[in-house]
């Protein structure tokens, strides 16, 4: 489901912000309507309510710069590059929350992260055109996003007794709320040029943000960290595919043997955790 999130934003035709503002707004719509059948109420306690407000602020960061490398690059690439957070996230996981990790699981990242690096071809790399400025946005992104799964990992621990819903829903308020003032600020727009682009934020919102999201926050306090950020790679290598048949980006062979090589990782590192 995530992986249509960067389609949607392609298609949306809106400005970077914009795309941010109306993906929590029309997510926070959808899960106000999930609070109301299951009955249950946002975060309000002190603590957990602080760390859903930092992790809707990185979540901010994060498609603020993924929004603009998606401009850059495309769908695919934007989001592969942005998808680097398995990295920061596997130290994290061993250097500071001290989880055990086998060999095969550090194998797996660096085939993930080999598969990364083919698909950018760095031996054509430089940083003086779009490609290089949209892998620089692509990179912070991943930084961002680590950041934000940290935090929605921590707003999810068991005895904070937060929902998956009710989490998403104050994190996408904070989020809401950080891209209109960032908006007011800038004096950018909140104009959607039209009908196709309004349903195609919508659905960025319904499904990217409130379906996709709740299925990931009720599934992350119940993995390693490590082993999440590698599993969500499964976001880029889609997104890639659907770079190729949606927009007709030209695959070359070296990008599609990364694709393989990142998918295969992926699965060693299921495999690896079990």
């Amino acid at each position: 489901m995530t992986s249509f999130s960067a389609v949607f934003v392609k298609i949306s035709h809106a400005h970077p912000d914009a795309a941010g503002f109306y993906r929590n707004f029309f997510g926070l719509c959808a899960l106000s309507v999930l609070l109301v059948v299951r009955r249950e109420r946002p975060v309000t306690a002190r603590s957990p309510l602080l760390i859903t407000a930092l992790c809707g602020f990185f979540f901010f960061l994060d498609l603020v710069v993924w929004h603009r490398s998606i401009g850059y690059l495309g769908p695919g690439l934007a989001t592969f590059l942005g998808n680097f957070q398995v990295i920061i996230l596997a130290a994290v996981s061993v250097f500071v929350l001290g989880e055990k990790t086998r060999g095969m699981f550090i194998v797996s990242v660096a085939l993930a992260l080999t598969g990364l690096l083919m698909v950018l071809n760095p031996f054509t790399f430089t940083f003086h055109s779009d490609f290089g400025k949209g892998t620089a946005l692509g990179l912070a992104t991943s930084v961002c996003y680590a950041g934000y799964l940290i935090t929605l990992r921590r707003a999810k621990h068991e005895r904070y007794r937060a929902s998956s819903v009710s989490v998403m829903w104050v994190t996408s308020l904070f989020c809401a709320a950080f891209f209109a003032a960032e908006l007011f600020m800038t004096g950018g727009s909140f104009a959607i040029a039209d009908a196709s682009s309004g349903a195609s934020l919508v659905a960025y919102g319904v499904i990217g943000q409130c379906i996709g999201w709740v299925i990931i926050t009720r599934s992350l306090p119940h993995v390693k960290t490590s082993v999440a950020g590698l599993l969500l790679l499964s976001q880029p290598a889609l997104s890639y595919l659907w770079d190729v048949l949606f927009f007709a980006h030209k695959a070359a062979p070296l990008e599609v043997a990364g694709v393989a090589i990142a998918l295969g990782a992926i699965y060693l590192g299921s495999r690896s955790s079990r």
